[in-house]
């Protein structure tokens, strides 16, 4: 009788933990906050992939943008990811007033989104190391916001 093995593909993710985010911030804008990032970090190994995470307060009162960034590895039966970059200054707390207008989650979703897409088409952002990726994604509405100019 002829024995069959089953093998099954998974995702693990390898992921170190980040810090706590901090309520407050030095920044006034996420765009000076990314600005900043680039200005003052840089991976020490190339990065395919930069996620953006929006962390929300369980009533919404309070919003704070993570970013960080991987690579993924493919392996025989399925993939993982490294988290190889946790930038010093990794979370922006938005400021109270940047969502005071009682926006519904989408509202400020949609407005998170088009801050970063609008970040991508600036000087700062082709001089800076985020360009060299492959790609820039939103995890909170899983939307690829820039892809690289080799892709």
């Amino acid at each position: 009788m002829k024995q069959t093995k089953e093998i099954v593909a998974t995702k693990v993710k390898f992921v170190k933990t980040p810090p706590l985010p901090p309520t407050t911030s030095p920044f006034k804008t996420m765009e000076e906050w990314l600005s900043s990032l680039c200005d003052t970090e840089k991976p020490q190994k190339s990065i395919s992939i930069y996620h953006f995470k929006l962390l929300e307060s369980e009533n919404n009162a309070h919003h704070t943008l993570m970013v960080f960034g991987t690579n993924e590895t493919r392996v025989e039966h399925g993939f993982y990811q490294e988290n190889y970059f946790n930038p010093a200054t990794m979370y922006y707390p938005f400021q109270k007033n940047e969502f005071e207008n009682h926006l519904t989650r989408e509202e400020v979703l949609n407005r998170v989104t088009s801050q970063i897409k609008a970040f991508t088409n600036t000087t700062k952002f082709r001089n800076c190391f985020f360009a060299s990726a492959k790609y820039i994604i939103t995890e909170y509405n899983g939307e690829t916001v820039w892809r690289g100019e080799n892709l």
